[in-house]
């Protein structure tokens, strides 16, 4: 019985319960759940200060998820999606499709938790009120 191999990947910057929900449901859709983690190079196109948590601690939490059969740094490209070549690749909704991964590999669109890490860092700062985007 073939076994179904599906990948997702991220920053995973200050980590959340929105993240451990999202890495859950992709491992309720596969048989072994990969995690390509963002290198601090990539991480720091998400904004100033970024990323607050080094590469190394952050592939080391997400290597402590049960949910994670194999956790790695990348780049941040497709290229390492396109030669692990997963049965299933899982995104965010508001993925737009890079025309350079291969069309072989199907995309499954998860439901972002509203709570993301430039929230969480404003509400720490104080910056918005406790309570907003959560469930």
């Amino acid at each position: 019985m073939k076994k179904v191999i599906g990948m997702c990947d991220g920053v995973f910057d200050l980590m959340h319960f929105g993240h451990i929900k999202l890495l859950n449901s992709c491992r309720e859709d596969c048989d072994l759940l990969i995690v390509a983690v963002a290198d601090d190079k990539f991480a720091r196109c998400k904004g100033a200060n970024r990323p607050y948590i080094s590469q190394e601690n952050r592939l080391f939490s997400i290597k402590s998820l049960s949910c994670v059969d194999l956790a790695f740094l990348c780049d941040g490209s497709v290229d390492i999606v396109n030669q692990i070549m997963p049965d299933i690749y899982f995104k965010g909704g508001e993925y737009k499709t890079d025309p350079k991964l291969d069309k072989r590999i199907i995309i499954r669109r998860m439901e972002i938790h509203p709570v993301r890490t430039t929230q969480l860092v404003e509400m720490i700062r104080g910056k918005i009120v406790r309570g907003e985007g959560e469930e």
